[in-house]
């Protein structure tokens, strides 16, 4: 399955469980102008694939970072070869952050 399908299942089934999820639009190819634009707008690399608005346990949301098991391998391997460290820190952050939401949501 195709990360697009993935999320797309993901998004398909938060919603139809009556959440509110959306996703960042982070991905794909731009014009340089365009690139520059999005960026001054905030778009930033590492920031996840999807938010779901969610306030439970004191936390407000909840970031998915969406990764087939062939790219999640591949991130593994870049991590493990010091590339993209600034990415890494702000995955470490949401991965932090996914799990202290996750305990307060799940049983």
């Amino acid at each position: 399955m195709t990360e697009s399908a993935f999320q797309i299942n993901v998004v398909r089934m938060l919603r139809s469980a009556g959440f509110l999820v959306f996703a960042v639009p982070n991905g794909g190819g731009r014009s340089v102008v365009e690139a520059s634009i999005m960026k001054a707008e905030g778009v930033t690399a590492g920031v996840a694939d999807l938010l779901l608005l969610e306030a439970r346990g004191g936390w407000g949301c909840l970031c998915l970072e969406m990764k087939t098991k062939k790219k999640w391998s591949s991130h593994l391997v870049h991590r493990a070869e010091g590339k993209s460290r600034e990415r890494s820190r702000m995955e470490l952050k949401q991965e932090q952050y996914k799990q202290n939401l996750t305990s307060r949501i799940l049983p």
